[in-house]
């Protein structure tokens, strides 16, 4: 179930603005994830990556039934090397949690659902004195 509780102001309806989750396109991170007024969850990853491919529909999933306010952006790191240079990522799948621009928290590895909504949790818990991604974290956990 999709919760809609409008935490940011012109974000009421995620569904009306963006899609649940969106690939990025070469070119557009800085647009897309780093310039983004509302938390990032990013699933950076390769086509020839089989743990990769086995999050995929885990990730996707997680971008449905997450609160609004979270945008989820998929980064084929085939497409973005230039991106993976500058944040120094390694290893594949590697999710990470940007606020601000910022890199909150990062993981290298596969997850399974729970798992992956503990690490997006604990990614927008390292936000200090903001009451709408204290509300986010709260609502993560209905």
């Amino acid at each position: 179930m999709k919760h809609n509780i409008g935490l940011y102001p012109g974000h009421a309806a995620k569904s009306a603005l963006k899609a649940a989750m969106i690939e990025c396109e070469p070119g557009s991170f800085d647009d897309v994830v780093i310039n983004s007024k509302i938390p990032v969850v990013v699933d950076f990853y390769a086509n020839w990556c089989g743990p990769c491919k086995l999050v995929a529909p885990i990730f996707n999933k997680l971008a449905e039934e997450l609160p609004d306010g979270i945008q989820f952006v998929k980064v084929d790191t085939e497409k973005h090397e230039d991106t993976i240079e500058k944040y120094k990522l390694q290893g594949l799948p590697l999710f990470a949690v940007f606020v601000n621009g910022r890199i909150m928290l990062s993981h290298s590895g596969a997850l399974s659902k729970e798992p992956l909504r503990t690490f997006i949790k604990t990614g927008l818990s390292k936000v200090e004195d903001d009451d709408t991604i204290t509300d986010l974290i709260q609502a993560i956990s209905i």
